[in-house]
Formats: structure tokens, sequence, C-alpha cells
């Protein structure tokens, strides 16, 4: 992961220190493992929170006395 921020750097002039580069690289690991974690969860069986209705929906008016 150094190496790919040090690219960076590079390629934008950002002109990190080491000790930001190494903080970085360090982050960043931490949140591709988050990341994969989320990769791995299988949603194949679940059903969506809210289901969608292709009905167009009907705009209901309010009755009142008269």
């Amino acid at each position: 992961m150094d190496q790919q921020v040090r690219r960076i750097d590079a390629r934008f002039g950002l002109k990190l220190t080491e000790e930001e580069i190494q903080r970085i690289a360090r982050e960043a690991e931490a949140q591709e493992k988050i990341v994969q974690a989320l990769y791995e969860v299988d949603l194949g069986e679940t059903r969506p929170v809210i289901g969608l209705s292709k009905r167009p929906r009907v705009v209901r008016t309010k009755r009142g006395r008269k």
C-alpha cells in the first residue's frame, strides 16, 4: 500500500512526508479490510426493505363536510 500512496504522491505532486505516507497507507489498509468484509456478505436470499410497485400511485383527496 505504501508504494501506491507514493505513486499518487509523485503523480499529483502532493509532497507528502514519510510519516504522512505511512499513516495514509495504514488507514487505507484498514478501510480495505472493511470493504472486503462487505463484499463477502451474501445477499442472495434477502428481500428489499421496501417493495416497488409498477402501478401509478393514486393521490387520494381528503373528504370534508360541505
